[in-house]
């Protein structure tokens, strides 16, 4: 054997042991009683020991990985490949630092070694995310050369000539049966507080999108009306919820084959994708503002990438249009993805400068109706200001938990006027901040708060470190790859919410039935296996969507490509202003609308790439 192939196994040896730390090590700090170097070196590689069949196994598999990629795949053109894989896996290793001790601890450590094993770790990410990107980006590749030919068997036949018809008869068994599990739908918290405001006479609270609590209140009251039963508003909600989603759906799939022109399989991929996708399952019947209002900004992003690549039709207009509306009016932090989206764009499509100008206009218009005209004309109460302070909130009760004693007279009555000065340590969640949300003073004034922030940039410069791992704490599990899925014990909280609403409106008999309780539960619990299965549970893992976008981005800004930057800008912002949020990617809500339209994301991107390469 030459030389050269000589010193290439022992690197692809090398990086094939280093990256088996990945699947063998336990991150967490193993002690024993033996000697310094010996503690150091059984923390390190003690559950590599533990595991040694597991990774004799795992080293010439992933040799002979690394080395047929680098033949079949070549060099990599690009640093940034290495780039973006040592960014996810510096983040990911802090998030399993986060994920078991609630602190950067576990990486920032000398003891028995650990800082060692961090790095070690850190490598593995690097070496084993390096080649993943490699390969996701050749899949790319080939799929964006990949020509367009006319369907062969009778079902993709039906499905490009009757798209509509075929996705509808497609899905409907799927969520058919789900809507029957559901019955007569699974409220949230959020959602119970909606409804209880339309029947308990005080007065709406804008906190939760008007538009959205009219609709839920609205239905119930139809039930109400109609068949003196609360279930049957809630069954109303979820039945509107369905047409949505197919509407949305069958939309996309005659986007992607009559608009974009990209070969069948991406169609198909779609379908498969809603249909058994565990989210999109135990979503679709939720009652939440975020369920009605991802497929809306899947249809508005599709149709404005349809706008800006001048493949419109009048369908397409109207879509724009009422999309567009309903995207606004759904959430409240709309407004300010519209505005930062557009405004980017502004700059990126020169020739389309008047489209964005107008678009801006009109969600500074809509969201100026909403608040200025709409909500004082029906007594509607404007939403807290709290809801735009998560970030600092959360430093602030993390400074007064690790630094109790590190806080001066002025700046505990500064903080007092702002929030409960005595509680907020010991009621702070890393992951979440609404219980130090919810000790805000909702009468302080613009002073205090000016004042409350001096005192915040003052405590920062004593311990920084406080501020910045509040904020880590927050937001890891949306960049870090561990195994931190989303929260999905909907059945037994819908459960909950519904002796809720029964104690809020006892006489309208809200409720799952008897009958169905085994098999509500019955189907958590197997979902909850399906969402642990090898492909499934990436599915359930959100630094998978966070990161596809920003691949996805990177790669549009390196080939210069306006289109492929389009079909990521929308939720690229949105993912931007879901970690200013409140809660960590455990909470699916949050990205819900990034997790539905990701197969539609990929099809402009794909798309926008196959264009650029033609001929």
């Amino acid at each position: 054997m030459k030389k050269s192939n000589v010193r290439a196994w022992l690197k692809y040896g090398l990086m094939a042991i280093l990256s088996s730390f990945i699947f063998c090590m336990n991150f967490d700090i193993m002690n024993s009683q033996n000697y310094a170097i010996q503690r150091a070196l059984w923390n390190i590689f003690g559950a590599v020991y533990e595991a040694k069949e597991v990774f004799s196994l795992l080293v010439p598999v992933l040799a002979i990985f690394y080395a047929y990629s680098d033949r079949f795949l070549g060099k990599p053109h690009s640093r940034s490949v290495l780039i973006v894989s040592f960014v996810a896996a510096f983040v990911s290793v802090l998030g399993l630092s986060y994920f078991s001790v609630g602190s950067w601890d576990l990486v920032f450590s000398w003891e028995n070694g650990q800082f060692i094993k961090a790095m070690l770790l850190i490598s593995a990410y690097t070496v084993f995310f390096f080649y993943v990107y490699r390969w996701i980006m050749h899949l790319f590749a080939i799929l964006s050369v990949k020509p367009f030919t006319e369907p062969k068997n009778w079902y993709t036949r039906c499905l490009y000539r009757h798209s509509y018809i075929t996705v509808s008869l497609t899905l409907l068994p799927f969520y058919l049966f789900l809507l029957v599990i559901s019955y007569p739908a699974l409220p949230s918290t959020d959602s119970v507080y909606q409804i209880l405001m339309g029947f308990n006479g005080e007065p709406w609270s804008a906190h939760h999108p008007v538009l959205h609590s009219a609709f839920l209140i609205l239905c119930v009251k139809i039930g109400i009306a109609l068949f003196s039963s609360g279930n049957a508003g809630l069954l109303l909600i979820a039945l509107c919820q369905l047409s949505v989603y197919l509407i949305a759906s069958c939309y996309a799939v005659d986007v992607i084959l009559h608009r974009l022109k990209l070969p069948i399989f991406f169609a198909v991929f779609f379908i498969v994708y809603f249909a058994v996708h565990p989210l999109v399952q135990r979503y679709i019947f939720r009652i939440a503002k975020d369920v009605l209002y991802a497929p809306f900004f899947l249809c508005f992003i599709l149709s404005v990438y349809l706008l800006f690549t001048d493949r419109q039709q009048n369908l397409d207009r109207f879509v724009l249009l009422f999309s567009g509306l309903f995207f606004l009016l759904l959430r409240n932090e709309s407004k300010y993805i519209v505005l930062l989206s557009f405004f980017v764009l502004f700059f990126v499509y020169k020739r389309r400068r008047k489209t964005c100008f107008a678009f801006i206009l009109a969600a500074i218009a809509v969201s100026f109706c909403m608040s200025s005209i709409v909500q004082p004309l029906l007594n509607i109460q404007p939403g807290s200001k709290r809801e735009m302070l998560s970030i600092p909130f959360q430093q602030t009760a993390r400074y007064l938990r690790d630094y109790p004693a590190d806080v001066t007279a002025e700046e505990k009555a500064v903080i007092e006027a702002v929030l409960d000065y005595d509680t907020i340590g010991s009621v702070y969640r890393g992951d979440i901040s609404d219980p130090v949300k919810a000790t805000y003073h909702d009468d302080a004034s613009i002073g205090d708060l000016a004042n409350y922030f001096k005192a915040w940039v003052c405590m920062f410069f004593r311990h920084p470190d406080a501020y910045v791992q509040a904020t880590l704490n927050n937001y890891y599990n949306y960049y870090a790859f561990i195994d931190g899925q989303f929260e999905s014990n909907f059945t037994h909280i819908s459960w909950i919410q519904m002796d809720m609403l029964n104690m809020g409106l006892a006489p309208y008999g809200f409720g799952h039935p008897e009958a169905l309780e085994l098999s509500h539960f019955e189907y958590e619990y197997v979902l909850s296996l399906i969402s642990h299965l090898p492909f499934f549970s990436l599915l359930m893992i959100p630094a998978v969507y966070t990161w596809t976008v920003i691949v996805l981005f990177i790669r549009s800004v390196q080939r210069k490509n306006k289109a492929a930057f389009l079909a990521v800008v929308f939720p690229l912002v949105m993912q931007l202003m879901i970690t200013l949020g409140p809660c960590n990617g455990t909470y699916g809500r949050y990205q819900y609308p990034i997790i539905l339209s990701l197969p539609a994301i990929l099809a402009m991107y794909i798309s926008a790439v196959k264009e650029q390469e033609a001929p």
